[in-house]
């Protein structure tokens, strides 16, 4: 239903937040112009978490579950793709 779909955004970008981050932390002043797209990039996905729990993203009961599965499979498609 909806709030499913509308949590998989939340939790992916909850996800891809926490990479971001640790991406824009470990870049060096030398890579401004790296730095400043990728933190463009987090912005954007910080605001389709925020649209996704104001259309009614919840993690209340069986979602809290959900959530953790989405979580899961997004870092783990993060840790494959820094792999290959």
């Amino acid at each position: 239903g909806k709030k499913a779909a509308m949590l998989c955004t939340a939790s992916v970008e909850e996800v891809i937040d926490k990479h971001y981050k640790k991406q824009i932390d470990r870049l060096e002043n030398d890579e401004a112009a790296l730095k400043e797209k990728i933190i463009k990039f987090r912005d954007d996905e910080l605001n389709h978490k925020d649209i996704a729990y104001e259309a009614g993203a919840t993690k209340e009961g069986f979602y809290s579950i959900f959530d953790k599965i989405i979580k899961t499979g997004s870092k783990l498609a993060i840790n494959i793709s820094e792999k290959i």
